[in-house]
């Protein structure tokens, strides 16, 4: 089960924006602190604010395609040149996170699949119910 934009979405905030809609299926990258320099992403967070005040919300389907194919595509490429320090390139480093992601899996979320790059992660989830 994918995310349904036509049902109940929860939307709660505390560090970070959280959106969960059941036992939907969720896919989360996370980047290290050095991943990407500091003036690139001023520079990719300026041009996406130009662009939103030029195309206001809310969005039909081909504007957010063109969204993500300028900025969250944009962004994940840049995340793939490998900037920063790396250490997940490290197997010791990597290993760790792999043991933490695999942890709780069965118990408290079903994980399909995850990459650890050098800077950053991907991981497929999704949360299982209480009785699983």
């Amino acid at each position: 089960m994918f995310l349904d934009p036509n049902k109940k979405i929860n939307r709660h905030r505390v560090n970070l924006p959280h959106w969960q809609q059941g036992e939907a299926w969720i896919f989360v990258t996370w980047r290290l602190g050095d991943s990407l320099p500091k003036a690139l992403i001023e520079k990719l967070a300026e041009q996406s604010t130009l662009w939103e005040t030029r195309h206001p919300k809310p969005w039909d389907d081909e504007t957010q395609k063109e969204y993500n194919r300028r900025f969250t595509l944009a962004f994940e490429i840049l995340l793939d040149d490998t900037h920063g320090s790396c250490v997940l390139r490290e197997s010791g480093m990597s290993a760790i996170v792999a043991d933490a992601l695999l942890h709780f899996h069965g118990d408290r979320y079903g994980l399909d699949c995850f990459v650890v790059m050098p800077n950053h992660v991907h991981v497929l989830f999704r949360p299982l119910g209480e009785n699983q």
